[in-house]
């Protein structure tokens, strides 16, 4: 089996080694994989990828001579390195390593290698050897999520994976999380694809994990409704909601108009839960598809598309949850009341 050899110049920083070397963009790309996540997969690592920034990269090479300064930093599981020779030794094979950061300086500089103008940039490296997917993955985390801000929708979808102690809130949005999935994996459910864990959501059909987790972790926390509940059971309180929810504002979960996953109208009709549950359980000790929509009847009318005037963002999603919650407490009040009190 062949193999490259560079020069390399070992680093350590607290007891980890890491190898810094230079390689020209084309021979580096024969070496290494972009380890990208994707839906349905729970391999890789990466953020979804752009072919689109990649060739915008490709065209700042070629046409302003820009030049990448940044080192590419891989994970190698197929190298080793000499140190009396100072010599990194790479297997010369497709999957030698994986890309932890910079896939799109890489993918760029690789096109430009290719044109019929070829300009073949040497990038710098940085490597890390036959580290486990759970050291990757904290360099991943470490590199993007304090220093790029890497989506929030992926670190949340990473949080089971990560091998640091977690945060109150982290535990919180990793069994959110875990939720979505299940939800949206679940061919029954009516979050049924849904929930949009890589990429962007469809305008008014499906919802970012990031929105989804954000309303939703809340309620996991100690003392608040879902805290009493199995996570199988928190799954039917949701998927039974909404079902109910569809049952009753039918017009406005039409594949034309439907409303129900964009942010404000999601937000809002959480909001709503705990008091729909409230009567609900109240009335019937139960809090199945009829029973809820039996509580939504009393606002059935309600025209959901004037809560679009509240604007956006979460002063608006309170505000319009406050609206559903007080006229539905209005149109039941007579009905919850408690028993006059006989003596």
């Amino acid at each position: 089996m062949s193999a490259i050899q560079v020069p390399a110049i070992e680093v350590t920083q607290h007891n980890k080694k890491m190898y810094l070397f230079s390689m020209k963009a084309s021979k580096i790309w024969e070496v290494v994989k972009i380890n990208k996540r994707e839906e349905n997969k729970e391999t890789g690592y990466q953020r979804a990828f752009s072919e689109v920034r990649g060739k915008k990269i490709r065209n700042y090479i070629l046409f302003a001579k820009g030049i990448i300064a940044p080192a590419i930093i891989i994970a190698f599981d197929k190298a080793s390195f000499d140190p009396k020779t100072k010599m990194l030794t790479i297997q010369e094979e497709e999957d030698a390593g994986w890309i932890i950061d910079g896939q799109h300086r890489l993918r760029g500089a690789e096109l430009a290698s290719k044109d019929e103008n070829a300009i073949d940039l040497e990038l710098a490296v940085i490597a890390f050897l036959n580290i486990d997917e759970d050291s990757q993955i904290e360099q991943f985390i470490t590199i993007n999520k304090e220093a790029k801000n890497v989506p929030t929708s992926l670190f949340l979808d990473l949080l089971p994976s990560l091998p640091k102690s977690k945060t109150e809130k982290e535990i919180l949005e990793e069994k959110a999380t875990n939720i979505a999935r299940t939800l949206k994996d679940d061919s029954e459910s009516i979050f049924y694809g849904r929930i949009v864990f890589v990429g962007s959501p469809k305008a008014n059909y499906t919802i970012s994990l990031t929105n989804f987790v954000r309303k939703i972790h809340p309620l996991l926390r100690d003392g608040n409704m879902l805290t009493l509940y199995t996570h199988q059971e928190v799954i039917k309180i949701l998927d039974n909601y909404f079902k109910a929810l569809k049952l009753t504002f039918h017009k406005e979960f039409l594949a034309s108009r439907n409303i129900m996953f964009s942010t404000l109208y999601f937000g809002a009709l959480i909001n709503l839960l705990l008091t729909v549950f409230e009567i609900t359980y109240k009335r019937d000790r139960d809090f199945t598809i009829n029973s809820i929509k039996k509580t939504l009847s009393y606002i059935k009318d309600f025209d959901l598309s004037t809560l679009k005037q509240k604007g956006s963002g979460s002063k608006a999603e309170i505000e319009a949850g406050k609206e559903l919650c007080n006229a539905l407490k209005k149109a039941t009040k007579f009905q919850t009341q408690e028993p006059l009190l006989k003596l």
